[in-house]
């Protein structure tokens, strides 16, 4: 039995990295070029929301809920700090005073609608307003603390949007072109340890893709149908490759499955749509293995050909 191998989108984490990099770039060089003394607040929410939320499928609807939640809590908390404590110095007070706004954002969190933004809401509103703390500081800078820790989940926002954009379909994609170079590995692999490793990496993949166009997709049943049409190529390659080493083929039908076989090796370069791509290779095999092309008496062929 194949051991689980998990799937690895290469691709996308570049592309996450390369994100990260020009987001914070951007707010750094806007630090340095206007000097604004709350920049540092605005790089802290960018460099954190824009590296944790990369492996999200949709990280700009994410992004986009923290962003309310963000906005609200720091207003409730600036309000908190400048006008219902000010000049509070009694900690018991103190928590009286913020602890309805403590409990209202737990009770928001118990809520399936409301989890995302009540829990960054609850967080910005404790990281501003800082209970316990004697914050020695006026008002409006307060003010513009929190603007820009808002503007920077806004800044990451736009990162993930339009920068380097990422959502369900790029990445059902990038599943897709990852599931073909699996087979065209797979069609060229000879040691029975690589092609292992393969097929068991590549069904993990199928089951993201899977999993992730049944939630994303309305038109789900193509991209479920190309993963199903790569599994079946993958056994069908294995098939071939069975028939191939028992030596009972002529010299012309072997010559065919080699062809089939490389060209199986190139699909990336063909023409179309990938899942569209999967379901023509897949018919192709179909024809390849066919009983009276293998030589096989129908019975053994048809289980083999139902297995794949």
């Amino acid at each position: 039995m194949n051991r689980f191998i998990r799937h690895r989108d290469w691709q996308e984490a570049r592309r996450a990295a390369a994100r990260s990099v020009l987001a914070i770039a951007a707010v750094g060089v806007t630090w340095s070029v206007t000097g604004w003394a709350q920049a540092p607040m605005m790089l802290i929410a960018t460099s954190i929301m824009v590296t944790i939320f990369s492996t999200k499928e949709h990280p700009a609807s994410f992004v986009g809920q923290i962003f309310l939640g963000a906005a609200t809590g720091s207003a409730l908390a600036v309000f908190c700090r400048t006008v219902l404590l000010a000049g509070v110095t009694s900690p018991f007070l103190t928590v009286a005073v913020l602890a309805p706004f403590m409990f209202i954002g737990v009770f928001a969190m118990t809520q399936r609608r409301t989890a995302i933004p009540a829990t960054d809401a609850t967080l910005f509103f404790i990281f501003i307003a800082q209970p316990g703390v004697s914050v020695n500081v006026a008002p409006h800078d307060l003010a513009l603390g929190a603007v820009a820790m808002v503007m920077g989940v806004g800044s990451v926002w736009i990162a993930y949007r339009y920068l380097i954009p990422i959502n369900p379909a790029l990445r059902l994609r990038s599943l897709l072109r990852a599931i073909m170079g699996d087979l065209e590995i797979l069609a060229l692999a000879d040691p029975p340890k690589i092609v292992g490793q393969l097929q068991a990496r590549m069904q993990h993949r199928v089951i993201c893709l899977v999993a992730m166009a049944t939630r994303h997709d309305s038109d789900h049943l193509t991209q479920v149908e190309g993963g199903v049409a790569a599994l079946a190529i993958a056994r069908s390659i294995q098939r071939l490759r069975e028939v191939l080493d028992s030596g009972k083929l002529s010299s012309d039908r072997a010559g065919i499955i080699r062809e089939m076989l490389l060209s199986l090796s190139c699909l990336s370069q063909r023409q179309g749509d990938a899942a569209q791509v999967l379901e023509n290779a897949a018919n192709a095999l179909y024809e390849v293995l066919d009983p009276c092309f293998l030589g096989e008496s129908p019975s053994r062929s048809g289980n083999g050909r139902n297995e794949a």
